[in-house]
């Protein structure tokens, strides 16, 4: 693993591209799904009580949905080995003139039986490469140099390696879409929103979830913490999603799905990477391998998302 780097408070905030911007959850578990054998998301401490930007009192649970506590260790998969792991940086874009604005970290890792996620707000400061140590926001990074940048500075600050990612876009997703069915999913909050271009209005309760849903959950842009908890909400809704189509990966039609989400995103994942990990991912789907990891941390006074010592340390233990 790279040595990780700290990064000073220092940072001027990108405006708040989430109205326009997308992170079709649905997508990104398809992406996992067929090209790593599944997602993740919600584990561990996933019912402790975090604590919003404003200083309030926040329930993971009713932040969080259907996520549920389950054990940080699972079975591991007995053929399975530390070299058929696989870290993606899934990154979620309007469209192709657009800056990315949802960043998501996934590890597929037999060898643990589980494949963590987690999700970052664009906030969150990043070294930059070659030595230079002033810290970026992975917006900013992403606008400076696009998905390379992107990754190179998450490396750099994590102390991880990147081994792929995918970049997708707001129409592919609605093409992907159509190949899945909706997911039952219990959402946290009465979420009401209206500006010029849609019209959001969702109850607090038990949802079926389809694409266009998912997208007005993980935009909308009046969560209490702001895009902490929208963060941790997209990660929730991963969850739900992944552990629902999962077994899909062993189903006749695995290899045209594959093919379809492919051909509809950039990335740098290849067939030989699905079709090597599919045995693998398939044993998975007994054992509801979702989990979530949590970008704890705070805002510096210019906007800038800070990571805790805390959530580096669980980063680098899970990737």
């Amino acid at each position: 693993m790279h040595e990780p780097h700290r990064y000073p408070g220092k940072h001027f905030s990108p405006r708040h591209l989430y109205l326009r911007s997308f992170i079709l959850s649905f997508c990104i578990s398809l992406l996992a799904l067929m090209s790593l054998g599944a997602m993740v998301l919600a584990r561990g401490d996933l019912l402790e009580l975090r604590r919003d930007i404003s200083g309030e009192n926040t329930d993971a649970a009713q932040v969080l949905g259907n996520a549920q506590e389950v054990p940080i260790s699972s079975p591991s998969l007995t053929a399975a080995r530390e070299e058929d792991a696989l870290t993606v940086l899934i990154m979620g874009r309007k469209d192709e003139q657009s800056v990315s604005n949802t960043y998501l970290l996934v590890r597929f890792d037999p060898a643990q039986g589980r494949i963590p996620v987690l999700c970052l707000p664009p906030q969150t400061m990043v070294v930059k490469p070659q030595g230079d140590s002033s810290p970026i926001s992975l917006s900013q990074a992403y606008s400076f140099g696009g998905q390379a940048l992107a990754v190179q500075g998450l490396e750099n600050t994590l102390g991880i390696e990147i081994d792929r990612y995918a970049v997708v876009e707001v129409q592919p997703f609605v093409e992907i879409a159509s190949m899945f069915g909706p997911i039952q999913y219990l959402l946290g909050y009465n979420l009401s929103f209206q500006d010029e271009e849609r019209s959001i209005q969702l109850s607090k309760g038990m949802q079926l979830v389809d694409g266009q849903k998912a997208v007005d959950i993980v935009t909308y842009p009046l969560y209490p913490g702001g895009e902490r908890t929208r963060a941790e909400i997209t990660g929730a809704l991963a969850v739900q999603i992944i552990n629902t189509h999962l077994s899909l990966i062993s189903s006749p039609t695995a290899d045209s799905l594959f093919k379809g989400v492919i051909n509809r995103i950039s990335t740098d994942i290849t067939y030989l990477d699905f079709e090597q990990r599919r045995r693998m991912a398939a044993e998975m789907t007994t054992l509801s391998p979702a989990v979530q990891l949590f970008a704890e941390g705070g805002f510096d006074t210019q906007g800038g998302y800070l990571l805790s010592e805390k959530s580096l340390e669980q980063i680098r233990q899970y990737f």
